[in-house]
């Protein structure tokens, strides 16, 4: 067979083959060697980034500051933003009408001015409907004194005519809870109790309307003795890009949040510590929803500081978080942090200066609100009046403006 194929082709392709076949088996090797190594290269980085990725959750797991336990939760509305943070019922174990009454004390002075005041008001006059109720069975033991009945008499008012009874009429409800009014604001009533009834009704509301007065007085004077808040936050957050003192050019991005000192001036604060934390969603092992907290750093005058503490503090302050490699929001964008709903937190502690009593604000800024900005910076507060005086102007401290390099620059 080898012979009849060699008559018919001539000597010359019969010396190239061999040649041909070592060609191609070089071809083959060498396609070999490199799909496999394509194969270990691609092999080596997806195992490296799943090592990253396994590595930033292990870190964000140990350097967060856990808020509370995993919980279950989703992308609707009422769980996100300002409105997420304030959609909690807490229920408490119930510990007697003392603990409720004792929450219900606290709970009003937490309550805005308005509504202490209205609340101020309204218990005496709650406390004298429940009574009035409890008189109106028996109004036979009530009478009137001497000067009530002869002014009744004038009046017209349908009264018994052998003794100062009432009888049951609108006028007389109201004269009976007014009587229940007086035991509490300490006026004389015209109205005395005979029968063993509405005597003993009489000194039980007297007794509980000298409770209420107290409770009134205690509340009123403690909350007479809160302390100012003369801390005023702007209502936005700004993220920028941080300007190079050397180079003039932009090296990261720079998170800023400003307030002021408002009220009677000098408003003054000493030993004050500022904290910006950065809450967000982050989902566990297991697939639930988590809340973790971490703390930024600081930069003030140029140094980093773990945890800032002013010694003394007027007018206000600009706080900023450098963006940097060591931050928590490096390479986060405006699409992630909204996926995470996440929240800024500005924390402001001090002493006011004239009365050294402590004073304590929170601000929020929610991602998912619109409340940070990105590419904009925060516009001037301080301005210089023709009489050559520097005013803040408290007006502009949520004012802001989109962030111009080519202006930087120039100055």
């Amino acid at each position: 067979m080898v012979d009849q194929v060699s008559e018919v082709l001539p000597s010359s392709v019969l010396e190239q083959v061999p040649q041909v076949a070592e060609v191609i088996e070089q071809v083959t090797l060498s396609a070999a060697e490199q799909m496999l190594t394509s194969a270990v290269q691609a092999t080596e980085e997806v195992s490296g980034q799943v090592m990253n990725l396994l590595t930033l959750k292990d870190e964000e797991d140990d350097d967060s500051d856990d808020e509370f336990e995993t919980y279950k939760t989703s992308d609707l509305p009422e769980f996100r933003g300002i409105q997420g943070v304030q959609n909690f019922t807490i229920l408490q174990e119930d510990e007697g009408i003392l603990s409720k009454l004792y929450d219900f004390y606290t709970y009003m002075l937490k309550k805005p001015l308005p509504e202490f005041t209205l609340g101020m008001f309204a218990a005496p006059i709650f406390v004298s409907v429940i009574f009035t109720l409890l008189y109106l069975p028996e109004l036979h033991g009530l009478v009137l004194d001497e000067t009530a009945r002869t002014f009744f008499e004038s009046s017209g008012m349908p009264i018994n005519v052998e003794m100062p009874v009432l009888d049951l009429t609108l006028d007389t409800v109201f004269h009976v809870f007014m009587f229940s009014v007086s035991l509490s604001t300490g006026l004389q009533p015209d109205i005395a109790p005979l029968s063993p009834y509405t005597l003993v009704i009489a000194n039980i509301n007297a007794l509980v309307a000298q409770l209420v007065f107290v409770f009134l007085s205690g509340a009123v004077f403690a909350r007479l003795s809160q302390p100012s808040q003369p801390v005023r936050c702007s209502t936005v957050a700004v993220i920028c890009p941080a300007i190079s003192r050397q180079s003039k050019q932009p090296t990261h991005r720079a998170l800023m949040v400003r307030f002021v000192l408002a009220g009677p001036q000098p408003c003054e604060l000493v030993d004050v510590k500022v904290d910006l934390s950065f809450k967000f969603n982050t989902i566990t092992r297991s697939g639930s929803y988590f809340r973790a907290t971490h703390s930024l750093k600081l930069m003030f005058h140029g140094s980093l500081q773990m945890r800032p503490e002013i010694a003394y503090l007027n007018h206000g302050m600009l706080v900023r978080h450098i963006i940097d490699e060591t931050s928590p929001l490096y390479r986060r964008t405006h699409e992630r942090l909204e996926k995470e709903d996440a929240i800024f937190v500005l924390s402001v502690i001090g002493l006011e200066r004239s009365s050294m009593q402590a004073v304590f604000h929170v601000q929020q800024y929610s991602v998912h609100d619109n409340h940070v900005i990105w590419d904009a910076e925060f516009e001037d507060m301080i301005l210089i009046s023709k009489k050559n005086k520097r005013i803040v102007d408290h007006s502009k401290l949520s004012h802001w403006k989109p962030f111009a390099l080519s202006s930087r620059s120039e100055t």
